[in-house]
C-alpha cells in the first residue's frame, strides 16, 4: 500500500496496492485487509497537498503481478471479510473514487473478476480497467506522479513504500 507523494493536474492522489511476495501461504486474508483499511486511515487523515490541502479524488493501482488462484481461495474463504471491504470502498472511503486500474493482469485474474464483478455495484465496475504487463498506465496517470516502475518519473515503488512507512509509523 503506497500512496504516492505527488498528486495529478486533477487533484487526485494516486494510491499503489501490490504484495511484495505473491505467496498464498505467508499471508492471512482477513490480516491484509485489516492492514489495508488502517492505512487507509492514516492516508485519509494525512490528505495535505499544496496551499488548500483539498484532494479531489483517489486513483489506485492494484498491482496483481504474481497473483495466483491460490490467493483468490484464501481470500475467498472469508467472503463476508471480503464483502465488507468491498463495501467499504463502495460506500464508506471518505474520498471520490475516479477509478480502479489492475495492472500486470493474467488470465487467472481475468476469470477470478468475472466472479467478481457482479457483486460489486455498476458505478464501481464502470471504475475498473485492467493492463496486461502495466502498459497503459501513462494514458491515465501523469508521468511525473507514477514510480519508475510504471513508466514514471517518480522514485521506484520500494523506495517510496519505505517513505509510506515511515509516515505511517507516525499515525498509530
Amino acid at each position: 500500500f503506497v500512496p504516492l507523494p505527488k498528486i495529478t493536474k486533477e487533484k487526485y492522489k494516486v494510491t499503489v496496492i501490490r504484495f511484495h511476495k505473491c505467496d498464498a501461504s505467508i499471508y492471512d486474508s482477513v490480516q491484509v485487509i485489516k492492514a489495508a483499511l488502517m492505512q487507509f486511515d492514516a492516508n485519509y487523515i494525512s490528505y495535505d497537498n499544496g496551499d488548500d490541502g483539498f484532494v479531489a479524488g483517489e486513483i489506485f493501482i492494484l498491482d496483481v503481478e504474481g497473483y495466483s488462484f491460490r490467493q483468490f481461495l484464501d481470500l475467498s474463504k472469508n467472503v463476508k471479510t471480503l464483502l465488507f471491504y468491498a463495501g467499504f470502498l463502495q460506500e464508506g472511503a471518505p474520498v471520490t473514487l475516479i477509478h480502479n486500474h489492475i495492472s500486470n493482469t493474467s488470465t487467472v485474474l481475468d476469470g477470478i473478476m468475472t466472479m467478481v464483478k457482479p457483486i460489486l455495484s455498476k458505478k464501481i465496475n464502470d471504475l475498473v480497467s485492467f493492463h496486461r504487463l502495466g502498459s497503459g498506465m501513462l494514458e491515465h496517470i501523469d508521468k511525473e506522479v507514477l514510480p519508475a516502475d510504471y513508466g514514471g518519473d517518480e522514485k521506484c515503488i520500494d523506495e517510496l513504500y519505505k517513505d509510506w512507512m515511515e509516515v505511517f509509523k507516525t499515525k498509530r
